[in-house]
């Protein structure tokens, strides 16, 4: 990408833009562009509504038996990739 960052440009970047996960300057140029496009702003505001109102309406839990028996599951698959590795020699 060049120095300026276009409409294109920052629409195909908004989600790693809202998630932070851009680089400082990949940042400042989604920022830069935002101060001086409404039709962006505009974008980016609904996306942040969208989510807003996603984490709002999504608070259910998953019940506390399922989270044990994942716990659980991840247990079991370190200990057989430990078992494999050591196994092998590839520790």
């Amino acid at each position: 990408m060049t120095d300026d960052c276009s409409c294109n440009d920052l629409i195909a970047r908004l989600f790693a833009y809202l998630d932070s996960e851009l680089d400082s300057a990949e940042n400042a140029r989604m920022k830069l562009h935002l101060e001086h496009c409404p039709h962006c702003t505009e974008e980016e505001e609904a996306e942040r509504h969208v989510r807003e109102l996603l984490r709002r309406c999504c608070i259910e839990q998953a019940p506390e038996s399922l989270r044990i028996r994942v716990l659980g599951q991840i247990t079991v698959m370190r200990q057989s990739i430990t078992v494999y590795r050591t196994s092998d020699g590839t520790a």
